[in-house]
């Protein structure tokens, strides 16, 4: 199984729902009601790509023909969606090596000609994250203030996390997006991070996997979560070689 990433090609409508896994039980006797939520509420997304043509309808239909149905997996996004927060987008986090700051954590964006491990990498390796033992010299780059698990094994509907930039009101606000561990979340309050850093999310769907420490929480645009089909695919084809494509996905549980 492979996880592919979807084309650039920008849907002319999609429909985005959470579909939970709630189960309601009514007593014959007294009709009292009990409801009972259950792990595997899962993202369900149906997109309409109208009048493709040349390039964009080659490449829509080898992406849908590779998927192979359900064996493969693909990286895909809430097409509809703005964030509303205002922590920082990655060009604002943005670091050159000679400006960093000996304890901070950065995660390497760039190599170029720095020596990262020389201030504290564990390798010169791009996604690595470290803390910085000194300011460091050349022409890499890191981000700054990425925003991480700060502890393992969390579950339920609150996640917490720490090093986002100090006391934002604004941090993250109801309705954006986060993604980690390959599962997608939606904030269901705001969370403002505190003077110490620390962020404490309310979110829906609640966790499936155990959290890792120093996990990255990615809330830049796009925020991504990891989809299959929900079942096979068409498209119809009209005179001048125009297409219209319909596509079902659900997210992946166990991705």
């Amino acid at each position: 199984m492979t996880t592919y990433t979807f084309p650039s090609i920008t849907p002319s409508s999609n429909t985005f729902e959470l579909v939970t896994n709630t189960r309601t039980f009514q007593s014959p006797l007294t009709n009292s009601v009990q409801t009972v939520a259950r792990k595997g509420s899962l993202w369900k997304i149906s997109m309409r790509f109208n009048n493709l043509t040349g390039d964009d309808r080659a490449e829509m239909q080898a992406f849908l023909t590779k998927l192979n149905g359900q064996q493969h997996r693909f990286f895909l996004q809430d097409h509809s969606y703005t964030r509303r927060g205002t922590a920082p987008t990655v060009s604002q986090q943005t670091v050159t090596a000679g400006n960093f700051q000996v304890g901070a954590k950065y995660i390497i964006t760039s190599v170029g000609n720095t020596n990262f491990v020389a201030i504290g990498a564990a390798s010169d390796t791009v996604g690595l994250l470290f803390t910085a033992t000194g300011a460091g010299s050349g022409t890499g780059t890191a981000t700054a203030n990425n925003l991480l698990i700060s502890a393992a094994g969390q579950t339920g509907s609150t996640l917490n996390a720490n090093n986002a930039t100090s006391d934002d009101s604004s941090y993250l606000k109801a309705g954006d997006y986060i993604a980690f561990n390959n599962e997608l979340h939606m904030l269901t309050d705001n969370a403002p991070s505190a003077v110490n850093g620390t962020v404490i999310m309310s979110i829906a769907p609640p966790i499936r996997k155990p959290t890792i420490l120093y996990g990255l929480v990615d809330y830049n645009v796009p925020v991504l979560g990891v989809f299959m089909l929900a079942g096979s695919t068409s498209w119809d084809t009209q005179p001048g070689i125009v297409s219209n494509f319909t596509i079902e996905a659900v997210e992946d549980v166990l991705a």
